[in-house]
């Protein structure tokens, strides 16, 4: 995706040089969610796609019959089998239980965690000694008791709780059902080794108006997409103060259609002189 870049104002005699960070293309392919395992947190996909949703890489859920499921992830792993493709979040933070009152039905953590544990969130508890008490709760409040985070829960906390184990609340909420569809997001850096960057400043607002200069392109990090647009101090030195027009051109060879910088069409670029000599 190319970014759409601000006017650029250059000053007469100086060197200049402008950063560009281009993002690849977002993919329009829609893959359908087979099923759902919220305590794993993995998600299955009809097909194999391992190298499309390879680690690091985020997705977008939709669709799903569970709405508070539907939202972007981040790929912790992913495996290819039989014929699909199950991808792997990163697990999510525990917090060490501190107390537990089972007459009150509230679990206690360590910290401010009131934005985690808010009205209505799910969350499971896991490693109690007390077996029986290592399920899926929901909210009913919390506050803050000292430096501690009081959980008051919807559910009955069996009586052989102990204090011990940890609450985490799901990468996928427990809701989350098969259905939907998943849609990789465009954050990957376009690798620029197959493509030829012009940049230009011209008179006017066409290719046909006078070229007045030529951006010197630099690849600083091809493979992350990062290049710079450069103009000498001698370069500059030749300009007169005005205003002109520029715009950058992504050449991918035969069969592509060319990326432009700025998105929208050309940018503006103001040249200005210095008052004092």
């Amino acid at each position: 995706m190319a970014p759409s870049q601000p006017d650029i104002i250059v000053t007469i005699g100086d060197y200049f040089a402008m950063p560009v960070v281009v993002e690849s293309q977002i993919t329009s392919t829609d893959f359908e969610v087979l099923s759902v395992n919220p305590s794993g947190p993995t998600w299955t996909i009809r097909g194999e796609y391992a190298t499309t949703f390879a680690a690091g890489k985020t997705f977008r859920v939709s669709g799903n019959g569970s709405p508070q499921a539907n939202g972007v992830y981040t790929v912790s792993s992913v495996a290819e089998s039989g014929g699909n493709t199950t991808i792997t979040l990163a697990s999510a933070t525990t917090y060490a239980a501190t107390a537990v009152d089972t007459s009150t039905d509230s679990w206690t953590v360590s910290g401010d965690r009131l934005l985690v544990f808010y009205r209505g969130q799910q969350f499971f508890v896991t490693g109690n000694a007390g077996a029986a008490s290592n399920k899926q709760y929901t909210v009913k409040y919390s506050y803050l008791s000292g430096s501690s985070t009081v959980i008051v829960c919807e559910e009955d906390i069996p009586s052989t709780a102990t204090v011990s184990g940890s609450l985490y609340v799901p990468r996928i909420p427990a809701s989350a059902t098969a259905g939907g569809v998943i849609r990789r997001v465009a954050n990957d850096p376009l690798d620029l080794a197959d493509y030829t960057i012009t940049a230009q400043i011209r008179a006017g607002k066409s290719n046909s108006s006078d070229l007045i200069a030529n951006f010197t392109v630099v690849e600083t990090d091809a493979a992350a997409g990062e290049f710079e647009l450069r103009l000498a101090a001698a370069t500059t030195a030749d300009l007169e103060a005005g205003v002109y027009y520029w715009d950058c051109k992504l050449d991918g060879g035969s069969g592509t259609v060319p990326l432009r910088i700025p998105s929208g069409g050309f940018g503006q670029l103001r040249v200005r002189d210095r008052v004092t000599s």
